[in-house]
């Protein structure tokens, strides 16, 4: 029968190459099923045009996990872009745009785990 405090979080900024041991206790003899999760954040930068006229595009991840860059023109239909698997923890998507098969002048980007 749960307690008052039935469930409980924690949130933490691990740090890359770290163990980290993790331990659970019911309260005096309560006990139960465990679910754990966790987000491995990514953060995509503002994509900008080179000089050159490359589309630059930096992102930030988890080493060894494997991203999809995505555009959309309109917020509805997105394509995928690039797939990367990122190798340290960032990455640059760099395009000619006049080469670029899904480039929209006003494009909306995303990042997500493939």
């Amino acid at each position: 029968m749960p307690g008052p405090c039935s469930a409980a979080g924690l949130d933490f900024s691990a740090v890359g190459g770290t163990t980290y041991r993790i331990a659970i206790d019911g309260f005096g003899v309560v006990a139960g099923n465990l679910t754990l999760s966790w987000d491995m954040e990514s953060q995509l930068a503002i994509p900008a045009v080179a000089p050159n006229g490359t589309l630059h595009i930096s992102f930030t991840g988890v080493n060894g996990q494997k991203y999809a860059l995505l555009v959309s023109s309109n917020l509805d239909t997105w394509y995928t872009q690039a797939i990367r698997t990122m190798s340290g923890s960032s990455d640059e998507y760099i395009e000619n745009i006049g080469t670029g098969t899904r480039f929209f002048p006003d494009s909306f980007w995303c990042l997500e785990r493939d």
